[in-house]
């Protein structure tokens, strides 16, 4: 017997007891905490080299950018037809070469900002811009004078055709209009796409 009055394997079995101990109080308690869960997984294969919408012309960005931004109308999950998106609703006139876009009230930027028509003029603007260089100028072609604005240019590179002869104008902050060359009935299914 030890001089404390406990054996030898006493002695040593208290600590290692102890320790067991706490290695299961944590293991126990580790347990019961509860993994934070990712709000948003998304696999897309390979890096977007840009977010630019009117630059990129890949897959993996267009699906980012899907995600990003909200045109006048999205597609419908299943049937891709067009559904309101920041235009809660549009007006088509008789010979189908006039739309008129209601915008959304709530429609916001990331920073709280309210989404207006001009941003949308701006936008399309852009896109056919020459000097942007996009690859999906021509999905807006259909627009009145919008090929002359995006194909005649100058010796420097830039359009000789005024903006207002194009048939997009932001009427009032919520009210975006757009004259078409000729009826397109497939017209709101291209607004879905992410350069517009």
């Amino acid at each position: 017997m030890h001089p404390a009055g406990l054996p030898e394997w006493t002695r040593r079995a208290v600590p290692v007891a102890l320790l067991l101990g706490v290695v299961g109080l944590l293991v126990s308690l580790a347990g019961r905490t509860r993994q934070v869960r990712a709000d948003f997984v998304f696999n897309n294969g390979s890096e977007p080299s840009s977010l630019d919408p009117h630059a990129v012309t890949g897959l993996p960005e267009g699906r980012v950018l899907q995600f990003l931004y909200e045109g006048l109308v999205v597609p419908h999950p299943r049937t891709l037809e067009p559904l309101p998106g920041v235009a809660e609703s549009w007006d088509v006139s008789p010979d189908g070469r006039t739309y008129v876009f209601h915008l959304r009230p709530d429609a916001r930027w990331s920073n709280g900002d309210p989404v207006t028509a001009a941003d949308f003029e701006w936008s399309f603007r852009r896109l056919l811009d020459p000097e942007t260089g996009s690859s999906y100028a021509y999905q807006l072609w259909l627009v009145r004078g919008a090929r002359a604005f995006s194909t005649q240019v100058g010796d420097d590179g830039r359009t000789t055709v005024p903006w207002e002869q194009v048939g997009v104008r932001a009427l009032d902050e919520a009210t975006l209009r757009i004259d078409l060359e000729s009826p397109a009935p497939y017209f709101l299914g291209l607004l879905a796409h992410h350069a517009l």
